[in-house]
This record gives C-alpha cells, structure tokens and sequence, in this order.
C-alpha cells in the first residue's frame, strides 16, 4: 500500500503520498519537501517534524526534508507526491485547488474566526477534517493544517486602514481565478477593477 501526505496553507495543507509497504530490513524513507528557505518557520516546524519522527521510529524511518522548491515547483511538488516520488509536502490550499477543487473554501476570506485558538478548534475538529477528506480522490492524504497567518494587504507607500486608502494603488492578488471575485470590491476602491482573468490591479 502506498500512502501520500499533504499539510495545508494561509493556510498550508499538508498532504502525503502513499508509502509502500517496506520490509524493516530497511529504514522507511520519507522525503518531505517544501518551497519555504532553510531557516523558515515552516523549515524549523519540518525539520522538528523529522527529530519526532526518527526519534519515535527509531532506526525504521529516515527523514529527508527538501526546502525551497528543490524538488520542483509547487504543482510539481504535488505531481510528485501523487506520484509517491515525495512522501509528504507541505503547501498552499491554492496550489492544491487545481487537483482537488472543493480545498478552494480554505481560501474564503472571513471562513474562519479571527482568535487563533479558536481556528485551531475548527481545523483540528470535525469540520477541519471533513475539509481534507476530498484530497483522496487525487490520491492524496491530508494530514493536518499548517496554519501561516491571515491574508494581508501591504504597502511600500502607505499605511492601510480603510477602504479609500486604496485608492491610487495597484495590486496583485496570488489567488485562484474563483477568488477574485471576493476582492473585486477592494480593487474598486483602488479605481482599478480588475480585468477579465486578471489578478493584478
């Protein structure tokens, strides 16, 4: 049987591949790769997840851990973990909406409570589970949630408070296409709504 692990991100998705079945004359190797640099929350949060693992597996397991897109682009890596090249990847809920389109609702603004122990309730609960469970139809396991802060606007000119200080600025929005749509209101305040299949304003 082969198992393949994904974690989610803002919310990060971890998700696995499956693992096959392995004789325990040799260490179970499982290559955890992610695009964040070395040194990286989700770096150290990796490489604690390797010093857990090996520690309570003993010499059974052997944990490789591959930062900053070494193993390929974030589809790629994904690709790769369908494919049980990579064990386990961590990555964005946007990344991994092309293969499994109901993940897209991670990435609704406003879908989750603005307490950080009040998230972590929702996703290490049943509704948090019942959100990973479509990732087996693309041969994916969901694992948990990497939870990475809330979306943002940020400026290099002025600070953001209220709807007109956007006015005058342009923007670019790293989200799916079925997303935009939600943002259409702020890029109206900018004075630049955006164009049809466009995520820059």
């Amino acid at each position: 049987m082969k198992v393949r692990f994904i974690l989610f991100l803002v919310l990060f998705c971890a998700i696995g591949a499956a693992v096959p079945a392995v004789s325990w004359g040799e260490p179970l190797l499982i290559r955890f790769s992610h695009n964040q640099p070395v040194g990286s929350p989700e770096d150290v949060g990796a490489q604690a997840l390797k010093t857990k693992l090996e520690e309570l597996a003993g010499d059974k397991v052997k944990v490789e851990i591959y930062p900053a897109s070494q193993l390929g682009s974030l589809r790629e890596q994904v690709e790769s973990t369908q494919m049980g090249v990579i064990q386990l990847t961590l990555q964005p809920a946007s990344v991994i909406t092309p293969f499994v389109d109901d993940i897209k609702i991670i990435d609704f603004p406003y879908l989750l409570p603005s307490d950080r122990d009040k998230v972590f309730q929702v996703l290490d609960g049943e509704l948090g589970q019942e959100g990973l469970a479509p990732l087996s139809n693309a041969g994916l396991k969901g694992l948990g949630y990497w939870f990475a802060g809330y979306k943002l606007f940020t400026t290099n000119k002025k600070e953001i408070h209220t709807p007109d200080d956007f006015k005058g600025q342009s923007m670019a929005l790293g989200l799916p296409a079925r997303l935009r749509d939600v943002f259409e209101p702020v890029a109206s305040c900018a004075g630049h709504p955006f164009k049809k299949g466009g995520g820059t304003v």
